[in-house]
């Protein structure tokens, strides 16, 4: 099981804290409801780095199964890449794998503008860095989730990620992946 944090600040706040820490200008967060595979080959193809966490119901976390578990990709913009690129390569594999909601924030002094994208409606709205995690656990849980459920977020637990290849025969068939999808986007 997952270790539990006290408040979803605790980790959305650090993986905030620790993308200013590294000047990232961008953060982008999205579903993965399937083709968990096809998401990570094509970020680890652009050099994306990214974290994985669980969208799920709080009161349900003692019992060996919750009821929501929806897996969500943090992906992280490199210093290499300008943050529209950014975007767009994410935008695009969002459609690729029929993702219809995502998130990007734009971390600024001390606010961080969210713009939520479902389908081709455009939210946006400037928080404080510590009304973030809120945020986003009303907007995504009502979209994930049931009636009065105590929605918010945690580490992904290893049943749930996609993890590193462990074996030279497992990255090359990641790369190879990652490759394929990159073409059939025209991001190679």
């Amino acid at each position: 099981m997952s270790q539990k944090l006290g408040d979803d600040f605790n980790l959305i706040g650090a993986w905030i804290l620790d993308a200013e820490l590294n000047e990232t200008a961008s953060i982008y967060m999205m579903p993965i409801l399937q083709q968990k595979i096809d998401v990570a080959a094509a970020l680890f193809a652009l050099n994306y780095p990214f974290k994985q966490l669980v969208l799920t119901d709080l009161n349900t976390l003692s019992l060996p199964s919750s009821s929501i578990q929806q897996l969500l990709f943090w992906v992280i913009q490199p210093k290499n890449v300008i943050p529209e690129q950014f975007k767009q390569n994410l935008v695009q594999i969002c459609r690729y794998v029929h993702i219809e909601i995502s998130c990007c924030f734009e971390l600024m002094n001390t606010h961080v503008n969210v713009q939520v994208l479902k389908s081709s409606t455009v939210i946006q709205k400037s928080l404080k860095k510590d009304q973030v995690a809120p945020y986003l656990s009303a907007y995504f849980g009502k979209h994930f989730s049931v009636d009065n459920a105590q929605i918010g977020f945690i580490c992904a637990e290893q049943q749930l990620v996609v993890n590193e290849p462990q074996t030279n025969f497992a990255r090359l068939a990641r790369q190879l992946k990652g490759k394929v999808i990159l073409q059939a986007l025209n991001l190679s």
